[in-house]
């Protein structure tokens, strides 16, 4: 496929932040009865220093159930594992919070807004499970984030849906992370925030994309908070053996020598930094062989016009990466690993020893995160420990045993006192001294606390896996100005000239015959945007010339409009818009509506698989998510030289559960049919199917079974099937769906080249069923010890 005609718009631009900016630039509030008040409220789990800090005074020095000191003022019954936040608006003040009532297939994580005052519910929204492996009811590990500019808030939930709602319940825009990005889920269920930073809704995830992004790695994706199309993503850690966890940590922001940057955990084992304007990364430092789940805090010095001994601040629980140890807190030299980062052509910089002030080897945490208080850092350990620690040279003050173990939650510091929840321990309310803790108070609450709690207006909010307790004075209790240390915003360079163009949506999905335009903005290195006239503005068809499938988009440009064709098949690429000597790149993928087809004859086998006796493939189609690398098309292993197939890597146990989306996560109504075959024996044979409308359906060669499941603990329904391996089977299925929300899931399968039974093999009802999703392919090979096989995939309208 050749480029399109390039054709130049010859005009002057004159661009300007308010106008075509993609940060910085919020709609606001104009035009509503509220206002949300930016400088009140608990907006996001780490308060408003981003370090554990509250500025609350007026706050109850005991929790009480009952007794002649009881002051629980009211319980909400949902079960939670996360952190309430608080917006003030004009009109009242709303409290946000996640929570996960129903059992088995009815369960549902729920967004809740309540009265703060009363208790009442005002509203909630409820969301399902999707074909995630979370066990054991771990949802909800994060919570909300309202927007200080508009009180819009944000969730992620626990198979990825990122959504935006308004503060009045109503949905602005929502993306699937898993279907449109490739985002992995994981047992344990950790979630954690969206991240608002100006026009920026940021999330932390695991993700297996497509093309460059293919590989595995813990990124972070960037979405324009009002539209919800993305801004940037950026993947600064490494990927296997390294990567082996999730990450939760959330991002700690700063301004930086005229740079806008960000400092989080990552599944890899990395504390990183970076540039929140564009998404490069700046400097890592590897701390673990394993997940960074705490959030980072940063100490300065007090002096605010030097940022030299400022220090990043963090810790971990998982394997040493330079010795047989288990955890410790560091303290980066910020400003040191900054300068050298900016300056380093490898970006990231990989940060060495001479940059770290400190490490505390007597501190650990898995998932945690420090609480700063001026000079000194409070650190729950998971063996239930509160530590005290020196800021300034990483030396233990006092190390006390609080509760048997600790899970998750981290405290929060106000007025004075620790207000810190243990796993299975309850609530303690602890008055910090120099030589150790001056009091406890203790209150045992039902259910486990695992969230981090919520202080705000006299009142302590904490979200147990039973209830939602507020605790608090009848009269309430007012803010003061935070006197804790605040990183200074930096000294601000000289002013560069324009370097390069940013364009948004940096990535996006059409069908035939849909189109896109992007936006853009100037930006110097810093990634602040500027004035520029611009003569010539181009958008061009581009090849990165690190790609490995060498390919365009099936699509026209006419001026800076991209057209998919009609054409019903998928196809990927990359564009380049330039204007003058400035340029920015985007890419994109077209997917297929229903009916469509592949039966893989069309790929040349040229690629060796050195892993594999070099065995030729050929990678999967480019568009698919989740497919590279998990997946190749080989020789039928029943019929080489003749059938092309679709067969499983074994080489990462990591990547033992895969899925393939091949189409829209909005996709309804549709029918898809496939034959599957499983390699092994009777007792190591795998599990192959299809995905349907967020359902999986599939035939397990170990068990003789064909199972609907969306997450195995919530809907799993079997039946006998007889499934030999190393032999082909056609299996279909669509999804009805009721009036009353309820829907049926519908499965059935036979030998390959036989007649299509009648009826359904397997017909599960659901009762709260998904109404969309992307039509997929399942394969599952426990230890990635046998392959599975799927040929001939065919989608189309159900009828």
């Amino acid at each position: 496929m050749s480029n399109q005609p390039n054709r130049t718009l010859p005009l002057v631009i004159l661009l300007f932040a308010a106008c075509l900016g993609l940060t910085g630039c919020g709609t606001g509030n104009y035009g509503h009865e509220w206002q949300i008040n930016p400088d009140a409220g608990v907006l996001n789990w780490r308060e408003r220093d981003q370090n554990g800090t509250s500025p609350q005074i007026g706050l109850p020095s005991k929790a009480a159930l009952e007794g002649k000191d009881k002051n629980l003022r009211w319980a909400l019954s949902t079960p939670g594992r996360g952190t309430a936040t608080i917006g003030e608006y004009s009109d009242g003040p709303r409290l946000f919070v996640l929570g996960y009532p129903g059992d088995g297939a009815a369960l549902l994580e729920t967004l809740y807004c309540v009265n703060p005052e009363t208790g009442k519910v005002l509203w909630q929204r409820g969301y399902g499970d999707f074909i995630s492996d979370i066990v054991y009811n771990r949802y909800t590990i994060g919570g909300p984030t309202v927007d200080p500019d508009t009180g819009n808030v944000y969730i992620q939930t626990s198979p990825g849906l990122l959504i935006a709602l308004d503060r009045d319940g109503n949905e602005l825009w929502q993306v699937s992370l898993m279907e449109d990005y490739g985002r992995l889920t994981f047992p344990n269920g950790r979630t954690g925030v969206v991240t608002i930073d100006g026009n920026l809704a940021i999330v932390n995830i695991i993700s297996s994309n497509w093309g460059s992004d293919g590989p595995a790695r813990n990124r972070f994706y960037a979405f324009d908070k009002n539209t919800g199309q993305l801004v940037w993503s950026s993947t600064p850690g490494v990927g296997p053996p390294f990567l082996s966890d999730s990450s939760f940590s959330t991002p700690y922001i700063e301004n930086r020598r005229g740079y806008r940057v960000f400092y989080a955990g990552t599944g890899c084992g990395n504390l990183v930094c970076v540039n929140i304007r564009t998404g490069q990364p700046i400097w890592r430092y590897q701390m673990s062989k394993g997940g960074v789940n705490g959030s980072p805090v940063l100490y300065d010095n007090g002096t605010p016009d030097l940022q030299t001994d400022d220090l990043i601040i963090e810790l971990h629980g998982v394997e040493n990466i330079d010795d047989t140890g288990r955890g410790y807190m560091i303290a980066v030299r910020a400003d040191q690993a900054f300068a050298a980062g900016i300056a380093s052509a490898e970006k990231p910089l990989q940060v060495d020893k001479s940059m770290i002030a400190w490490r505390n080897d007597d501190v650990s945490s898995f998932t945690s995160s420090p609480t700063l208080v001026g000079n000194t850092v409070y650190q729950c350990t998971e063996d239930g420990y509160l530590v005290a620690i020196d800021a300034r040279n990483g030396k233990t003050q006092w190390k006390v045993k609080i509760g048997a173990d600790q899970l998750h939650a981290s405290p929060v510091y106000a007025e004075g006192r620790l207000y810190l929840p243990f796993w299975n321990d309850g609530l303690f309310i602890i008055t910090p001294g120099k030589d150790g803790p001056a009091n406890i108070e203790h209150a045992k609450l039902e259910g486990q606390c695992i969230g981090t709690p919520t202080v705000w207006n006299g009142k302590i909010y904490i979200h147990t896996t039973e209830k939602l307790y507020c605790f608090g004075n009848k009269s309430g209790g007012v803010e003061q100005a935070s006197d804790l240390a605040t990183s200074y915003t930096g000294v601000t360079p000289p002013s560069s000239p324009p370097a390069s163009l940013l364009v948004q949506p940096a990535e996006f999905l059409l069908k035939p015959g849909q189109s896109v335009s992007p936006s853009f903005k100037v930006i110097n290195t810093a990634g602040e945007q500027l004035f520029a006239k611009l003569s010539e503005l181009s958008l061009t068809k581009f090849i990165p010339p690190t790609a490995k499938v060498k390919v365009e988009m099936d699509a026209t440009i006419d001026g800076t409009t991209i057209t998919a064709s009609q054409n019903n098949s998928p196809s990927a690429g990359a564009f380049k818009l330039s204007a003058s000597d400035l340029s920015g790149t985007m890419r994109g993928r077209v997917l297929p509506e229903p009916p469509y087809s592949d039966d893989f004859e069309e790929f040349a086998l040229n690629e060796k698989d050195e892993l594999d006796n070099n065995i030729p493939y050929a990678y999967p189609p480019l568009p698919w998510i989740g497919a590279r690398l998990k997946w190749q098309v080989r020789d039928d292993p029943t019929n080489p030289g003749n059938n092309k197939v679709l067969a499983k890597t074994l080489d990462k146990v990591l990547f033992q559960r895969s899925m393939i989306f091949l189409g829209h996560s909005t996709d309804t109504g549709y029918t898809i049919q496939a034959d599957v075959m499983s390699d092994g024996n009777r007792r190591g044979g795998s599990v192959v199917g299809v995905i349907c409308q967020r359902y999986i359906i599939a035939l397990d060669a170990n068990k003789n079974i064909i199972e609907v499941s969306s997450n195995p603990n919530r809907i799993a329904i079997n039946q006998p099937f007889t499934f030999k391996t190393q032999s082909w089977y056609t299996i279909k299925a669509k999804v009805i769906e009721n009036p009353d929300g309820s829907g049926v899931v519908m499965g059935k399968a036979w030998p390959r080249g036989e007649a299509e039974p009648e009826a359904w093999t397997i017909e599960a009802v659901v009762p709260n069923v998904h109404t969309q999703g992307s039509p997929g392919i399942y394969g599952f090979s426990p230890q990635s010890r046998h392959r599975v096989y799927v040929d001939n995939v065919d989608v189309s309208p159900s009828k």
